[in-house]
């Protein structure tokens, strides 16, 4: 049974920023998923002191020559790679279309 908008949006802190953050998902997206209002979604951004840039997997630094070498050149797949980092699919798919990086 869809949510109606008068539900409480109930989103923990660690979920809004594995969509907002690390999956860079969009304030409208998200009020989509929950069947809210973008501004009550910024609200809970706003109240949670979430940024774009922060990354619960801190620290998670993979320069372009490393995300290449297991990509490409090692032709590890984007859950060995997540696996192997700690991250998820998301991170690595977004850091990846990010680098517009593709296997030959």
């Amino acid at each position: 049974m869809p949510r109606s908008r008068e539900t409480k949006f109930n989103i923990t802190r660690e979920e809004l920023v594995e969509l907002f953050s690390v999956n860079d998902m969009s304030v409208a997206k998200i009020a989509e998923i929950y069947n809210v209002s973008a501004s009550l979604v910024k609200v809970r951004i706003k109240q949670y002191n979430i940024v774009r840039s922060e990354n619960p997997h801190t620290p998670f630094n993979l320069s372009k020559e490393n995300l290449i070498q297991l990509y490409v050149k090692d032709r590890l797949s984007v859950s060995q790679i997540a696996d192997k980092l700690g991250v998820t699919r998301n991170v690595i798919l977004t850091k990846l279309a990010k680098l517009a990086t593709r296997r030959n």
